[in-house]
């Protein structure tokens, strides 16, 4: 089958049933990707991740281009044609749940170009099953709507990170403004989470939480020791590269389900005021993937700003310190036509041997956007090597 699962990262996971210590296992076979060992000569990690990059040579991942799923999510029509995100959570030992922001829910025509009135809602779900495919919108109207809005007009729920909690899905979301027509033209309102019936994927409740933080929670989201982990990331003027940069920070729960009372790290401990979060890392992306494996934490990000590398960072709490542990994809660089960002694992289709991983590709031209369907979607990696 196309999608399997990962019995190593089954079920609710405690520290006693996850991904076991391993032997190394070595992958030749590359693509285009990425190449593994060599001297980094052009010092092609910047400085501020390692400062020695030019001196010595870069710990890598074998890393090649998954083409199976690359064309499984390729759909010309019927319903999902592309999107932004990409967090995937399983639902059963078959079925996986894909969480999209802004998504094209329409056609493609022969020429591999989107209609000019393609239908865009601002979330969807996209189910799979083996070769199914299904997509899951607001179908009620004339056309297709995102499957989840805010009670307030003007704005939309962009989802982030996810868990299942029994029959429902728990959601956390970003709320935000629209500022303009550009994929980036939006403001960020706060963060809440949604709760959806896996039934019939309804909403049964919604609430805000560390309402009035500027960090947009739900960039990444960890079950460790009996608790949730939430990540967020606040976007700074970066004094290295002169742009906006992003910063990680992490909230805990009392228990495994988000609905509980949030506490957020403060450098020492943990505080019930959002007021005392502290930075647990620099260079994110606003998105990213942490897991436990090997009796540490791994944090895969795409490096900001945008054309950043993807890189494993490793810890041994949740909360850092996080050092550099391997390159995983090289951005070849990017241009107003082609922009890349975000870095997930995928669970639910990792195994022992390789991990899934995605990132996103799109642009700051909506016409380029409409020009090629290989835009605005997520881009899928097989990552060895990595331990």
């Amino acid at each position: 089958m196309l999608l399997t699962r990962a019995p190593w990262l089954a079920g609710p996971r405690g520290r006693q049933d996850r991904l076991p210590g391993m032997l190394p296992i070595v992958v030749a076979a590359l693509g285009v990707w990425c190449t593994i060992g060599g001297c980094c000569s052009d010092c092609d990690l910047p400085s501020e991740v390692d400062p020695d990059c030019c001196e010595e040579e870069i710990d890598r991942t074998a890393t090649r281009g998954f083409g199976a799923l690359n064309d499984f999510f390729a759909r010309r029509g019927g319903g999902w044609t592309g999107g932004l995100g990409g967090h995937s959570v399983e639902l059963s030992e078959s079925k996986i749940a894909w969480l999209f922001g802004e998504s094209f829910v329409d056609t493609v025509f022969s020429d591999f170009t989107r209609p000019a009135n393609s239908a865009v809602v601002e979330n969807a779900i996209v189910l799979t099953m083996g070769e199914h495919f299904e997509t899951i919108v607001d179908t009620s109207a004339s056309s297709p709507r995102a499957l989840f809005r805010p009670l307030e007009k003007g704005l939309v729920y962009i989802p982030r990170s996810a868990r299942v909690e029994g029959s429902t899905l728990e959601v956390v979301c970003g709320t935000y403004s629209r500022t303009g027509d550009g994929i980036f033209d939006i403001f960020f309102v706060r963060t809440d989470l949604i709760v959806l019936s896996l039934e019939d994927w309804s909403t049964i409740s919604r609430q805000t939480v560390a309402e009035g933080s500027p960090i947009v929670f739900g960039s990444a989201l960890l079950e460790d020791g009996g608790r949730a982990y939430v990540y967020g990331k606040r976007d700074f003027l970066s004094e290295v590269v002169g742009e906006l940069n992003k910063r990680a920070y992490v909230a805990r729960t009392a228990g495994t389900s988000l609905l509980g009372e949030w506490e957020y790290f403060d450098g020492e401990g943990w505080s019930k005021a959002w007021e005392d979060a502290v930075p647990i890392a620099d260079g994110v992306s606003d998105e990213f993937s942490v897991f436990f494996a090997h009796d540490r934490f791994y944090m895969l990000t795409k490096l900001s700003p945008l054309y950043g590398d993807i890189v494993l960072n490793v810890a041994d709490d949740p909360t850092g310190p996080w050092s550099f542990h391997k390159l995983v994809w090289e951005d070849r660089g990017g241009n107003q036509s082609r922009i890349t960002f975000n870095a997930k694992i995928h669970p639910g289709m990792s195994s022992e041997i390789e991990l899934v991983v995605s990132y996103n590709s799109s642009s700051f031209s909506r016409s380029r956007i409409y020009d090629s369907f290989s835009l605005h979607r997520p881009i899928f990696l097989r990552v060895t090597e990595w331990e």
